[in-house]
């Protein structure tokens, strides 16, 4: 996927004013760029009950899980996350990465 090359003033830009709109739910990814990073400054400073916020993962090695977790939170410049999607669940293999122990929903429950 080609992501547009957006000015990060923009990006923050875009997002204060869809929160001026009423817009709460925020749906972002690690694969997506550096949207993390900029979804985090443009909330910051936010009340962060005001709003829904989404990430993703994509299954790649299940040891790593825990990492992704904690590298979104520290992106995104919040203590949790209301929804964190795994993303591309294409194959046995990515079947297994999330659901054995030690798997993505293992992390989940414990993040």
């Amino acid at each position: 996927m080609q992501l547009p090359d957006v000015p990060e003033e923009e990006a923050i830009a875009t997002v204060h004013r869809a929160i001026e709109l009423g817009i709460n739910h925020y749906e972002t990814a690690r694969g997506y760029g550096n949207s993390e990073e900029r979804l985090g400054k443009a909330l910051k400073g936010f009340d962060r009950s005001g709003f829904f916020l989404t990430t993703k993962i994509t299954p790649k090695h299940y040891q790593n899980y825990r990492q992704y977790i904690e590298e979104s939170l520290d992106r995104l410049q919040v203590e949790y996350i209301d929804n964190f999607d795994i993303h591309g669940i294409n194959n046995d293999e990515h079947i297994d990465w999330t659901f054995r122990n030690g798997g993505a929903l293992e992390a989940l429950r414990e993040a």
